[in-house]
């Protein structure tokens, strides 16, 4: 979306949807306080949050890993089939850098309960420290993807190998993230799922 060079940065972009009945809305603003930059984009991804030093200027060397996926044989449903991506990266973060230490907590804070959780957060999958991973997932399709191993897989001599289980048949758009411990970068492949083999 492009906005004139003299739009007012206080000014909101704002969309009504009307999907199945339900009027929906949607705003954006360019206030820098939302700015997605890579620092927001690795704490959400759970590179800062799991254990790795983190600096700008590691930051802003670190470019994401490449990640290619290759050709797959057109499944069945109900038939695993095998998904492989091949994964290069920069070698930045270094594999196996050591954790960052545990950040000291305020003294009257200490023996305190625990803060309450209003509304519980789903478990998200986290990226392997100190090496390369892919995640599976899927981006469009008519049903659920079952993909063994689930989560984050780490890359072995370049490589991960995962079974994926489709329950219908249709056409899926599968997506790979390949993630460096900081940054993570998508692949997607198209897959023509067919039913399952008729019995002679």
């Amino acid at each position: 979306m492009n906005v004139p060079k003299d739009w007012d940065r206080k000014k909101e972009l704002v969309w009504t949807i009307v999907a199945n009945g339900k009027t929906e809305v949607a705003r954006a603003t360019l206030l820098d306080i939302w700015e997605i930059d890579r620092k927001v984009e690795v704490s959400n991804g759970g590179g800062a949050g799991g254990g790795t030093q983190v600096s700008n200027e590691l930051l802003a060397k670190d470019q994401p890993p490449i990640v290619k996926i290759d050709p797959i044989a057109r499944p069945r449903t109900g038939v695993p089939v095998t998904l492989t991506a091949s994964v290069t990266d920069d070698g930045i973060p270094p594999p196996n850098q050591k954790p960052r230490p545990q950040r000291q907590q305020e003294p009257t804070l200490r023996g305190a309960p625990p803060s309450p959780v209003n509304v519980p957060l789903p478990a998200r999958p986290r990226p392997v420290q100190g090496a390369l991973s892919v995640l599976w997932l899927v981006y469009r399709g008519p049903a659920h993807v079952s993909f063994e191993p689930d989560g984050y897989v780490k890359v072995v001599d370049g490589k991960v190998e995962v079974k994926a289980t489709f329950t219908k048949p249709g056409i899926y758009t599968l997506r790979a993230y390949g993630h460096d411990g900081l940054l993570r970068a998508p692949a997607d492949v198209t897959v023509t799922v067919d039913g399952p083999a008729s019995s002679q």
